[in-house]
């Protein structure tokens, strides 16, 4: 059985000179690099190389753009409304994390153990563009209002600090307060806000 069909997009000689100029290479791409059977006549390398050239040239760009230390921007996915940075993690000394956020507040993080791995992390996730500030700007929304406020009710119900009954009259203040954000948005921000209250950024 053929493992790569013909119509599969394939690097060559130009994109692993490409890969070997750049100044930060991703774990995956240092790993084609180190292969010793790396070369264009062999059809799975690659296609592995292809697939991992985009993410490499955008962790290298990310890298190369703060001087190798990209911590506290922001990035976002591309068309998406979709925000992400790396930063030490105050919880584990040395440790470096993820955090996940969009319109109605934090969503979840990730850890990894160094900042260029998590910022790896970061690209993998389709978080490429630059989009310094958005936090700041975010942060200053109704929306990320209501769904911090969310998720901290969640919170207090899962740890049974508050009655479902109390929750569903607190809800509804809430809702009260936030009246004029889209009623869309106001369900979303329930739906994000409860993952975040599992996955605490």
């Amino acid at each position: 059985m053929e493992i790569v069909k013909e119509s599969e997009p394939l690097a060559g000689l130009d994109e692993i000179a490409e890969l070997r100029t750049l100044q930060y290479k991703s774990d995956s791409a240092q790993r084609l690099l180190d292969d010793p059977d790396l070369q264009p006549n062999d059809k799975f390398l690659m296609y592995l190389l292809a697939l991992t050239l985009k993410p490499a040239r955008a962790f290298n760009h990310i890298m190369t753009s703060h001087g190798g230390d990209p911590s506290g921007v922001e990035y976002k996915q591309p068309g998406a409304e979709k925000y992400a940075f790396v930063l030490p993690d105050a919880s584990q000394v040395g440790r470096w994390r993820v955090s996940y956020f969009d319109k109605h507040g934090f969503s979840y993080h990730e850890i990894a153990p160094t900042m260029p791995k998590a910022a790896q992390i970061m690209v993998s996730g389709g978080f490429t563009e630059a989009a310094v500030g958005s936090l700041d700007r975010l942060a200053a929304t109704k929306a990320w209002g209501l769904g911090v406020a969310y998720a901290d009710l969640i919170m207090q119900l899962n740890m049974g600090r508050i009655t479902h009954a109390r929750f569903g009259e607190l809800q509804a203040d809430l809702n009260a307060q936030y009246q004029d954000v889209p009623e869309s948005e106001t369900a979303t921000a329930v739906n994000d806000s409860a993952f975040a209250s599992l996955n605490p950024a």
